[in-house]
């Protein structure tokens, strides 16, 4: 429920953000409850288009290239039905017309921003302890190479901590 929190967060953000943008920061310009009822739709959209691709039901692990993915694809497919929401079913436009896709954008940038701080942060505290670690060099720059290292960086016991490969 965290990352549908922090998603939904997102589209707020975007969508207000979008709406004001396009009046130039002009806060009078801005019907701000309507903005707020597209961001609250978008948050819906996100939740029933991320449920049904698996987002939110673990199939993903948390900021990998394939959530990255699946956050990509639920995010197009609920700003393209904003958009199309926003220019069939209104008479007289009730956002601008590029709110609802500059939303999915900047939404998009902040979903997968928050994602990849959070992963970066789990990385570096599953490092080893550069005082305590035997410094090492990993001979051969491969795959089997690459995935040592990776082992390595993950495991905070790890007696070694790679400082180099040699190919």
């Amino acid at each position: 429920m965290l990352r549908l929190a922090v998603d939904g967060v997102a589209w707020f953000v975007g969508m207000l953000f979008a709406a004001f943008a396009r009046f130039d920061f002009q806060v009078g310009d801005v019907d701000v409850l309507t903005v707020l009822g597209f961001a609250l739709a978008a948050v819906a959209l996100q939740w029933l288009v991320g449920t049904a691709l698996f987002l939110y039901r673990g199939r993903y692990r948390y900021g990998r290239f394939d959530e990255v993915s699946g956050v990509a694809t639920t995010v197009m497919i609920v700003g393209v039905v904003l958009e199309e929401f926003d220019l069939l079913a209104f008479e007289e436009r009730s956002v601008p017309a590029s709110a609802p896709i500059v939303g999915a954008m900047v939404a998009l940038v902040l979903m997968l921003g928050v994602r990849y701080v959070w992963r970066v942060r789990i990385e570096r505290s599953a490092r080893p302890d550069g005082t305590r670690a035997a410094r090492a060099l990993v001979f051969g720059a491969g795959n089997a190479g690459t995935q040592i290292v990776q082992s390595m960086m993950r495991d905070p016991a790890s007696p070694y901590l790679p400082v180099g490969m040699i190919d």
